[in-house]
């Protein structure tokens, strides 16, 4: 699910300004004339392009699968839990963290991507 920020310029001179969920531009256009229910003038709808923070762990991440949770596909919804990450927005130095849903695999350096976050090993200097 991606988010919009939608600007409609109405034929009567009426502007409107918002931030839509959805799946593709061409569901918001959709959502937007089944609303109005004509087409109501200027419509700009631009995808909110959100960066994720980088967070270092340390340990090994061990994934699992959450719960009886499934995706609408069916496929199982994975969680990692990490011993220690180091300079998380939110939690700062932190133990005994579980991430939400990862996106991402994990690649040959260790990292790897949640729903709102990208993590790192912490580098051995």
């Amino acid at each position: 699910m991606k988010q919009f920020e939608v600007f409609v310029n109405y034929d009567t001179g009426k502007m409107d300004h918002f931030f839509m969920d959805a799946e593709h531009e061409n569901d918001v256009y959709d959502e937007i004339y089944k609303d109005v229910g004509y087409d109501p003038g200027e419509v700009v709808v631009n995808e909110v392009i959100k960066v994720k923070p980088v967070v270092h762990y340390v340990g090994e991440p061990n994934f699992k699968v959450w719960g009886w949770s499934q995706e609408e596909n069916g496929d199982d919804i994975i969680i990692c839990y990490l011993d220690i990450v180091v300079d998380h927005p939110k939690l700062g130095h932190c133990y005994n963290v579980k991430t939400s849903k990862v996106i991402g695999h994990i690649d040959s350096n260790g990292r790897f991507e949640t729903q709102n976050t990208i993590y790192e090993p912490v580098k051995n200097n």
